[in-house]
């Protein structure tokens, strides 16, 4: 493994090298959503928007490209 820069200022208990899973982001977020559907996906100048929620919006988004 190459030491970067930024490895510095990690403490021990932060990996250097994490696995990198082959899953597509559609499906973190659906499952995200199916298991946490009332947790807090996003906090953005004081407005949270739950996994549920975040999902339904990214479904809306998607069917209006098609």
């Amino acid at each position: 493994m190459e030491n970067k820069v930024w490895h510095a200022v990690y403490t021990d208990e932060i990996p250097k090298e994490i696995e990198v899973l082959d899953i597509p982001l559609y499906q973190i977020l659906a499952t995200a959503a199916e298991k946490y559907p009332d947790r807090t996906a996003l906090s953005f100048y004081g407005r949270k928007t739950a996994y549920a929620e975040l999902y339904k919006a990214s479904l809306a988004f998607a069917s209006s490209l098609q």
